[in-house]
């Protein structure tokens, strides 16, 4: 169960009953306060804890260029690459007649809008065993998801809850992702933005549009790329997310449970003592980081092959 800013009310206001009373600040903007905090130390330490974004994003054919998540602050990995497959469904087997090739299937993912009547139907790769066509059918189709029901061949090896693609013909017939990993362009001495801008504008003098995009570079909120591809491309990876702030008792805070004690003890304090930066109390400042680092320290820590760790480790 996720724990909300209305739990921490329930768990805070006791004890803030039995305080002197100070005013100027809220329990959200105390909760708020303390998020930040927690955030700002994560992002310092480059933590995988705050790395709670995933990119989802489009270049088209001919393209170079794409808007970032609104909440996007910087990527957490390199972003990947990959050909951007469109006008196919996924899903699992309902029912199949193998005597009239009757398939009625249950689709719970898609990509496109088009209705066709050339299709393959492809079994989910499993491990070890890629991805592979195995049937067709001629039954016109919309892309979308629900119940579909359509026509395939005889004599296929389908059971009820059998993990299946409904792809477009002109798709490869053995499905196994391609993806290429984009590498950062940094800044440096002798390789700034005016290479960027110059290899789009009049000045461009080298490379040549390319499958999949070697090189991506982070400029205000917009993710560029180079080479310019030639197809549709997918980026895919984690990236470190801005909070929101929180307002209402519904809202969740963040990090499942790794911090609610900071917040519990972060807001008392906050509005005990009439604070607005809860860094300002000594006592809380050296508690809030020792929570936060023993988290992240734990979660760093490489484990040994031999499953032991040194004497070194507790020197």
């Amino acid at each position: 169960m996720s724990y909300t800013v209305g739990n921490l009310i329930v768990d805070t206001l006791p004890r803030l009953s039995k305080m002197p009373k100070q005013s100027g600040i809220s329990i959200y903007q105390a909760a708020t306060s303390i998020q930040s905090l927690i955030y700002k130390m994560l992002l310092d330490r480059k933590s995988d804890i705050q790395a709670t974004g995933n990119l989802d994003l489009t270049i088209a054919s001919g393209g170079y260029s794409v808007a970032l998540p609104t909440n996007f602050l910087s990527v957490a990995e390199k972003p990947e690459a990959s050909e951007l497959y469109t006008d196919w469904m996924a899903g699992s087997v309902t029912t199949y007649n193998i005597l009239t090739g009757a398939l009625v299937a249950l689709i719970t993912t898609s990509s496109g809008t088009d209705t066709l009547a050339d299709w393959d139907l492809a079994l989910a790769a499993t491990p070890g065993v890629p991805s592979s066509v195995i049937g067709a059918s001629t039954t016109s189709l919309t892309v979308g998801t629900g119940v579909k029901n359509l026509t395939v061949d005889l004599g296929l090896s389908l059971v009820p809850g059998q993990a299946i693609y409904i792809i477009t013909a002109d798709l490869p017939a053995t499905l196994i992702p391609v993806k290429h990993t984009v590498q950062p362009s940094y800044l440096g001495d002798d390789n700034h933005d005016e290479a960027w801008w110059k290899t789009y504008g009049v000045d461009w003098n080298g490379e040549g549009p390319c499958c999949y995009p070697s090189f991506y570079k982070v400029i205000n909120t917009t993710l560029y790329v180079r080479p310019t591809v030639i197809m549709n491309i997918k980026i895919t990876g984690r990236y470190f997310a801005k909070p929101t702030q929180l307002t209402l008792p519904a809202d969740v805070i963040l990090w499942d449970g790794l911090f609610d004690e900071v917040f519990r003890e972060g807001v008392i304090r906050m509005l005990s003592m009439g604070i607005s930066i809860p860094e300002a109390n000594k006592d809380f400042a050296i508690f809030l980081t020792r929570e936060v680092e023993i988290i992240i320290n734990s979660r760093i820590t490489q484990v040994p092959d031999t499953r032991r760790l040194k004497r070194g480790s507790f020197l």
